[in-house]
């Protein structure tokens, strides 16, 4: 934007000089003037004005990026901790899936089971191994991206410890959401840009200009004083009035639009909040007491004498697929966690 000229203006040299047409002994009258501007227009001060805003708006700016590279970090954090836990789950649900296979093996050797059903658990063992390879080479990317957040390289030697966290902050009311950098940030791009126009009008001001004069006439020395004003018939700033305040109006727009943003992300980790405890209890209250009554059944029958394979390794299936679907409620609760705290308003030092 093309503005007033910046700072206090330089002083004016003014030189004049004049011939007399007649035969005179002195035909040259000579004169020597400083004038000084004087910005009566209030043009410095909504300059000063513009600069300290414009000085806000890159702290604040700066405060919104430390906010999302600390949520990035979060974010990696935990998916990397989710994905490492299913890693552990398998391994272990892959330890009680071998011990089934061995006593199918035995009963198949035996002829107590129809080697068919003792393949079919030999199945589900490779093709859990096979999962296991691709979840755990997912673990290990999500790792290396938390190693790069963090500015560190992918081997470097040290050790990440799985968290998920527990305790949910309370969500931001609209007059918190209001102190958030985000919505700070655009407020201050909106004073930065009403600081601009005020200072394009001030610029159609005319500001004062005085100064003292010495003038040399018919070989006499006069001392005085010049005053001027520019008239400003001539002005066409209109434009960049017209852009500054259209600027103004889009800042404007960007704070209610910030504001906006802000309260989606509030509903949405409220939402992801109550789905998740939801799920959890989807498992705890309805699948978990199946799947107990059956393996209490099951260690019944084995202690019968009847060993039911086929039927431990479909509930021992139904047991991953239960604590998956917890830690997927665990994955969710802990992002809306993550997503709350970074919703929290600026706290002033």
């Amino acid at each position: 934007m093309a503005d007033a000229p910046v700072g206090s203006p330089n002083p004016t040299l003014e030189l004049d000089a004049a011939g007399i047409v007649e035969d005179v002994p002195a035909p040259w009258q000579l004169g020597v003037g400083l004038q000084f501007t004087f910005p009566v227009s209030g043009r410095l001060s909504a300059e000063t004005e513009r600069g300290e805003a414009a000085h806000r708006s890159a702290v604040l700016a700066v405060a919104v990026d430390e906010r999302e590279t600390v949520a990035r970090v979060r974010e990696a954090w935990i998916e990397w901790s989710v994905a490492a836990r299913r890693v552990d789950l398998l391994t272990a649900h892959r330890e009680r899936l071998v011990a089934i296979e061995r006593v199918a093996k035995r009963l198949s050797e035996a002829g107590e089971l129809d080697p068919a059903d003792s393949g079919l658990i030999a199945v589900s063992v490779a093709a859990l191994d096979t999962r296991t390879v691709g979840l755990r080479s997912d673990a290990s990317l999500r790792r290396a991206h938390v190693l790069a957040l963090l500015g560190l390289v992918a081997d470097a030697p040290v050790t990440l410890v799985t968290t998920l966290p527990e305790n949910v902050p309370v969500a931001p009311t609209d007059k918190q959401l209001a102190k958030h950098p985000k919505a700070l940030a655009a407020l201050a791009v909106f004073d930065e840009a009403e600081a601009g126009l005020a200072l394009v009008v001030a610029g159609r001001n005319p500001d004062v200009s005085v100064g003292p004069k010495v003038e040399h006439d018919a070989g006499r020395w006069a001392v005085g004083a010049s005053a001027s004003i520019p008239l400003p018939f001539l002005d066409r700033s209109e434009r960049r009035i017209a852009e500054a305040r259209g600027n103004s109006d889009l800042a404007r727009a960007a704070v209610a639009t910030a504001l906006q943003g802000l309260r989606e992300q509030r509903f949405m980790a409220t939402t992801m909040l109550a789905g998740a405890s939801d799920l959890r209890r989807s498992v705890v209250e309805i699948l978990s007491p199946v799947l107990k009554a059956q393996l209490a059944r099951s260690q019944t029958l084995i202690e019968a004498g009847e060993v039911q394979v086929l039927l431990l390794e479909r509930l021992l299936e139904e047991s991953l697929v239960g604590e998956e679907t917890l830690l997927n409620a665990d994955r969710q609760a802990a992002l809306a966690h993550a997503l709350l705290l970074s919703l929290q308003p600026e706290v002033s030092p």
